[in-house]
């Protein structure tokens, strides 16, 4: 009878550690995840479905929880979603003005041209093509001399922006004037 008292003694204190350890465990783990494992995938689920809408709500002293980091990552994707938005729709108001029926010219900074479009392809006889990676004196007509010009890029640079006259040169030779 003494053994027998002896090893449920040994078996109900091991068995009250197992049940403490398992209480640890759990509420450590259920710290560091900041909820419950079904929580967190449900959002993840969300967010991964791109759904931005429900916000993650942190309980206090879980702040450096993984549901908290979520919730982080959350709205910098929310933020990230309403910004490339914002930008689709500026490119798609671009596109329609670069479309339009004026002849358009886009270059960089050391003045190499970028991107046309289609009214300038048509009124110059280049392809975007032939004229992509050249600089606009591609299209130079001869019958202005270099202070016309200079003093043209001057203005640009001092004000961004030049109003006038210019006669040019079509792919074929012809040259014609134009109002820049």
């Amino acid at each position: 009878e003494d053994i027998a008292l002896t090893f449920r003694l040994i078996f109900v204190v091991t068995a009250l550690g197992a049940i403490f350890l398992l209480w640890r465990t759990y509420t450590s783990l259920r710290t560091t995840l900041g909820g419950t494992a079904d929580e967190i995938h449900s959002n993840l689920v969300r967010i991964g479905s791109g759904d931005f809408s429900t916000e993650i709500v942190v309980k206090p002293g879980m702040e450096n929880s993984v549901l908290a980091s979520l919730s982080e990552m959350q709205l910098k994707l929310y933020v990230n979603e309403i910004e490339r938005k914002h930008a689709e729709a500026e490119l798609r108001i671009a596109a329609v003005a670069f479309e339009s029926q004026e002849s358009l010219m886009i270059t960089n900074a050391d003045n190499v041209i970028l991107r046309v479009n289609r009214a300038f392809c048509e009124n110059t006889g280049y392809t975007a093509e032939e004229v992509i990676g050249k600089k606009p004196r591609i299209l130079n007509s001869g019958r202005h001399d270099a202070d016309f010009y200079r003093t043209m890029w001057k203005t640009i640079r001092d004000t961004g922006a030049w109003q006038g006259e210019i006669w040019d040169r079509r792919k074929d030779g012809e040259i014609f004037p134009k109002l820049l």
